[in-house]
């Protein structure tokens, strides 16, 4: 028989202080690149604050986020994590890669568009992606708006 509380079998010699829970998240695709960032962030943050160990602890954790690294490593996620929750609020985006430059690398953006006969609203996603990175960026963001963009006239945004 286990504890209703706790799922801690009753009987159990162990006292409740020092049986340690596990907690379990389940984080959204929309929130993916928000996590991404809040994890490598920390990390970073803890060690330069001299916390070392801590930033050590975090590491696995985001380990987790560095999902095709190669391609994404370009991208800001900060850019990223506003470009897909607006994909889930309702707006369309259309990536522009640019001309590349000496270096062979190539900045892209994202053109939002909001209300019809609205000006489109650009988005910086990357100064610096080589030409390969670009058009995995392109496919996946394509595939996103397929994926988790609503029914078209479905207000879901900020406002809604």
């Amino acid at each position: 028989m286990t504890c209703e509380h706790c799922g801690r079998a009753t009987g159990d010699p162990r006292s409740a202080s020092n049986v340690e829970r596990e907690i379990v998240l389940r984080i959204p695709e929309r929130h993916f690149w928000l996590m991404r960032k809040t994890f490598h962030e920390m990390e970073l943050k803890l060690g330069m604050h001299g916390l070392g160990e801590l930033a050590n602890t975090l590491k696995p954790y985001g380990k987790n986020f560095d999902q095709e690294f190669d391609v994404f490593r370009y991208f800001d996620d900060g850019a990223m994590a506003m470009a897909s929750i607006g994909v889930t609020w309702g707006y369309r985006g259309v990536v522009l890669i640019g001309t590349m430059d000496a270096r062979g690398r190539c900045p892209v953006h994202i053109d939002f568009t909001g209300e019809p006969g609205s000006r489109p609203r650009r988005m910086r996603m990357s100064d610096c992606a080589t030409p390969e990175a670009a058009d995995r960026f392109k496919a996946w963001f394509e595939d996103l708006q397929d994926r988790l963009a609503p029914p078209s006239g479905e207000a879901v945004g900020p406002d809604a």
